[in-house]
């Protein structure tokens, strides 16, 4: 949604910054996310056109907006038959086609409020929520903090990294009770800020189909006004050579290095100033620049591996791989003064592939995103109040004590938090690990004692016990990459190593060849292995033949 430029772009610039950390390789999933990531950073900033001085000009003015207020509507619009979904799809895809308002009050670049309100409350109730009040999420961000709270929610949920050392009484987290989360921020918005000015400053993209520029009559919440409006269409090549040469820039950029830099160094420097790091653990100067040229080397790895993919793909190649076909239409409304005042934009986003099959039923993909945003009350005091203490609860200080569980009720956050199996009746400790237990005898699978779904389902295959190698990999923390040509699939993490193929019966594990219990192959799309080679990458393992039960601790 539309703050400001800048805002806007600094949370995409940080949703790719923290994915790219991860020592992530060559897959194909990491190409698309970066591909999608930067996507969502550019469109936006497709009408910054050589021969469109004004609409660049109030990009620049949009990126350095101090404080305004905003709304948006996101809606996603399903064009494939329902009958053809998957019913818990289909109730996904109903509801994003009501969409979603998000009201937006940005006092600085580090403090704001949002509501997010979906267009249909009474289909998500519907779907689960099962609380009298009508659906509705506030958040909050100040310098570094961040509150949550649904409209069930008898408190807000407060994520304060200044108190990460709360997770566990006298151990020490990794983060310091005076570590500067808000000067770090302000620092990155600066260089988030400064990239933006000069990308938007040396942008000379040439798009193929842009209308002239027209007045019109804009309604906005504070006003009528008289804005100059101007559309930019995109075809799926030049979306894909718009996002090639956006990914260029960003790899030859010093603004973005400097930016990736300080998100990298200030969080450690602030870390050893603290003393969160053992004086016997503390880098020198040369380790220091070490760590840091290493992580953004990393950064540059992935940005130049997805430049050279996207040199070898064409939406031709990409329409016969997996039915890809992207378009993009874009329009902005000028004011008087050159601020973009409203932005209003609709992707088409077309796939055909067997892996959808999983996720909705069918192989098909054919979505319309509409998003609107308008901005207003521009450089103008906006207020926002980051909720009272006595209104708070510390996710840190919850999870290390238990009975602040009682002030969060049984709300939506609550629930969310068991979920994801972090909530306090589960942490005893920073690091809990994962148990999952494989009962094969009445087909019941529990991941930290809550059912799940595998698939493939495990199953006996003479002594052996097959299991889908993917998900429990997973679990283990590591990586995995295919490889279509060989049918081969390698297993990496800090320690491990595995590399096997389809119809193997040995794996090399780091780099030693292993005998297997069974024969690995690929089922339902899906590779299934023994066991035990799962075994290897986990704290313990264990068979217990008389009752057919397999446990792992991850």
């Amino acid at each position: 949604m539309l703050v400001s430029c800048g805002f806007y772009v600094s949370i995409i610039l940080k949703g790719v910054e923290m994915m790219l950390r991860f020592p992530i390789g060559k897959n194909l999933l990491t190409k698309f996310f970066v591909f999608f990531m930067v996507l969502l950073m550019v469109l936006p900033l497709a009408g910054c056109f050589e021969n469109g001085s004004s609409l660049k000009e109030g990009f620049i003015k949009n990126a350095e907006v101090k404080s305004c207020r905003s709304m948006g509507t996101l809606s996603v619009t399903n064009n494939v038959p329902g009958e053809q979904l998957d019913p818990g799809a289909l109730a996904v895809f109903s509801l994003l086609e009501k969409g979603l308002t998000m009201e937006a009050d940005m006092a600085d670049t580090t403090s704001m409020k949002m509501i997010f309100t979906p267009g249909d409350a009474d289909l998500l109730r519907d779907m689960g929520w099962i609380y009298p009040q009508d659906p509705f999420l506030e958040l909050f961000t100040c310098e570094g903090k961040i509150a949550i709270k649904t409209s069930a929610d008898p408190a807000y949920l407060v994520l304060d990294p200044t108190e990460a050392g709360l997770l566990a009484p006298g151990v020490n987290s990794g983060f310091s009770a005076v570590f500067d989360v808000g000067s770090i921020q302000e620092k990155q918005v600066e260089k988030v800020q400064e990239f933006i000015r000069l990308f938007i400053k040396d942008f000379d993209f040439s798009f193929s189909r842009v209308e002239p520029s027209e007045t019109v009559k804009l309604e906005l919440p504070d006003g009528i006004i008289e804005a100059r409006k101007i559309k930019v269409e995109l075809d799926f090549e030049e979306i894909l050579d718009l996002f090639t040469y956006t990914l260029e820039y960003m790899a030859e950029s010093k603004a973005f290095e400097d930016y990736m830099r300080v998100s990298i160094r200030e969080p450690l420097e602030q870390m050893m100033d603290a003393g969160t790091i053992p004086p016997e653990e503390l880098p020198s100067k040369e380790e220091m620049e070490k760590l840091v040229e290493t992580a953004y080397q990393q950064i540059q790895n992935v940005f130049s591996e997805v430049v050279d993919y996207m040199h070898t793909v064409s939406p031709d190649v990409l329409k016969k791989q997996f039915g890809l076909d992207l378009a993009a239409e874009e329009e902005y409304y000028l004011d008087g003064e050159g601020y973009i005042r409203k932005t209003r934009s609709t992707y088409q986003i077309k796939a055909e592939h067997e892996a959808l099959q999983t996720y909705l039923g069918t192989s098909q993909l054919d979505l319309t995103v509409s998003s609107e945003q308008v901005l207003w009350d521009i450089n103008k005091p906006v207020a926002v109040a980051f909720p009272p203490t006595k209104e708070q609860v510390s996710l840190f200080a919850m999870m290390g004590d238990p009975a602040l569980q009682e002030e969060m009720g049984e709300g939506p956050l609550f629930q969310l938090i068991n979920l994801m199996g972090a909530g306090p009746e589960h942490l005893d400790s920073p690091a809990i690990p994962a148990n999952l237990v494989l009962d094969l005898e009445n087909n019941r699978y529990l991941l930290n004692g809550k059912p799940i779904e595998l698939a493939p389902a495990p199953y006996m295959e003479g002594q052996s016990v097959m299991v889908p190698f993917r998900t429990l990999a997973e679990l283990a923390g590591g990586e995995i990459h295919w490889i279509p040509e060989t049918s081969r699939v390698i297993y990496e993490d800090d320690k491990m190593k595995i590399e096997f193929a389809s119809g193997s019966k040995t794996a090399l594990v780091n780099g030693v060849e292993t005998d297997l219990a069974g024969t690995a192959i690929i089922k339902d799309g899906r590779f299934m292995v023994p066991a035990g080679l799962v075994g290897q990458l986990v704290q313990h393992y264990a068979v217990q033949d008389e009752t057919n039960v397999v446990i792992f601790v991850f």
